[in-house]
């Protein structure tokens, strides 16, 4: 009696079938009275009678929690509170904890586990779910291997414990939850520590060769690397190797500049007409220079071809180097020549008069001719040149700071 009840522990080994509601555990009757497993009020393992205690104290049990979409139960590593955990079955994004999230608990107690006597255990049926139950999945199997705890055999101490977010059995992946022909699948639920989500930015993989060439790129210069190339046009950079390609600069061609456009109709009138009087004054101050050469002011002759040399410089700059500074200045120059040669010395030095002969009258006396005033030895006809010269020159010299001039000007 006693060596069969010792082959009835040695072969036949316990079962539990785990549903969200019920427990069922089904092992011999011998087995029941020496093997009968206890759990407590937070659904930890206390021990087995006539087995020994793994561990020094109650092993930690995975959360479970609930997704607020689709109602579908899922197993949370402990300490995961507050995480962001992705649905398997919805793929609906919520935190752990969050109102909606929670689960009932489905630890098994001393008040839903019933020990059920079998023959065998390979005769035991397969529990289905009530119908108001379907959406929750069952787990088949030991309770132990789908939260990774340790098993309470010795024979399977050695045995290497799943990796964490990984399932050795697990089918693959078709977007729902797989259903085997005895009942529901043993991964109806899935694994959270694999599905929990991670705060921490990824960065970009930064591409190289021909990926990066793929796709047109922005140098550090601000040029644009186009497509299939990797030296920027503008500076010469080699994206790929970070150095300077030198020899990339003499391939470039040099695009003419362009050409300046034609200044205005009146500044070439203006600068023309000042170049032609310039050039006019200058000559006939030299001959008149060595014409007169008794004359008192042959000094003035000198310094009017100088300045008439200026000025004809001066319009052949404002024409070819659009500058009327130059021009403007021997304008004045030319004027304050103008105002004391044609205008002050006329005025303040009148020509010396020569009295005519004394006439004589018909009864034989001589007459004294008259002597004119000073107004009528000023010769007004000098002066009233002198004008007209040196308002032509103010009307230049005021069109040269035109804005048409100034445009003209800024735009070299």
């Amino acid at each position: 009696m006693f060596q069969g009840v010792g082959a009835a522990r040695a072969g036949v080994s316990s079962r539990l079938l785990i549903h969200p509601k019920t427990v069922t555990m089904t092992r011999t009757e011998a087995d029941r009275s020496t093997t009968r497993r206890r759990f407590g009020a937070d659904g930890n393992v206390r021990g087995a009678v006539g087995e020994r205690r793994v561990g020094s104290g109650p092993q930690p049990m995975p959360v479970r929690t609930r997704c607020p979409r689709c109602e579908t139960v899922l197993n949370v590593p402990s300490g995961a509170e507050g995480r962001k955990l992705k649905c398997p079955r919805c793929t609906t994004t919520f935190r752990v904890g969050d109102p909606g999230a929670s689960a009932r608990s489905s630890l098994p107690g001393e008040d839903t586990a019933s020990p059920v006597s079998s023959p065998s255990v390979d005769s035991v049926p397969v529990r289905r779910p009530p119908i108001d139950d379907e959406d929750l999945p069952v787990v088949s199997g030991d309770l132990r291997e789908q939260f990774d705890l340790p098993l309470l055999r010795e024979d399977d101490d050695d045995r290497p414990a799943p990796r964490r977010g990984s399932d050795p059995g697990r089918g693959p992946s078709s977007g729902g939850v797989p259903v085997a022909p005895g009942g529901p699948s043993p991964y109806a639920e899935a694994d959270a520590a694999g599905l929990i989500e991670d705060d921490e930015p990824v960065r970009p993989r930064r591409l190289a060769g021909a990926e990066a060439r793929a796709t047109s790129r922005r140098c550090s210069c601000g040029g644009v690397v186009p497509v299939g190339m990797s030296i920027c046009p503008r500076c010469g950079l080699d994206q790929e190797t970070g150095t300077r390609d030198t020899e990339f600069d003499l391939l470039e061609v040099q695009a003419p500049p362009p050409r300046a456009p034609a200044p205005p109709f009146g500044v070439m009138v203006v600068g023309t007409c000042s170049a032609l009087v310039g050039a006019g004054l200058a000559i006939a101050a030299v001959v008149l220079y060595v014409v007169k050469d008794e004359a008192p002011y042959r000094w003035g002759f000198l310094l009017l071809g100088a300045v008439s040399a200026f000025g004809v410089f001066a319009a052949v700059r404002l024409l070819r180097h659009r500058s009327a500074r130059l021009l403007i200045l021997a304008l004045l120059l030319g004027g304050l020549i103008d105002v004391a040669s044609m205008i002050v010395l006329p005025i303040l030095v009148p020509p010396p008069y020569e009295p005519p002969p004394p006439t004589v009258s018909p009864t034989g006396e001589f007459v004294p001719p008259p002597i004119p005033s000073l107004t009528e030895r000023i010769n007004w006809d000098q002066v009233t040149l002198g004008i007209v010269i040196l308002g032509v020159a103010a009307a230049v010299a005021i069109y040269l700071t035109s804005p048409q001039v100034r445009r003209y000007s800024q735009g070299r």
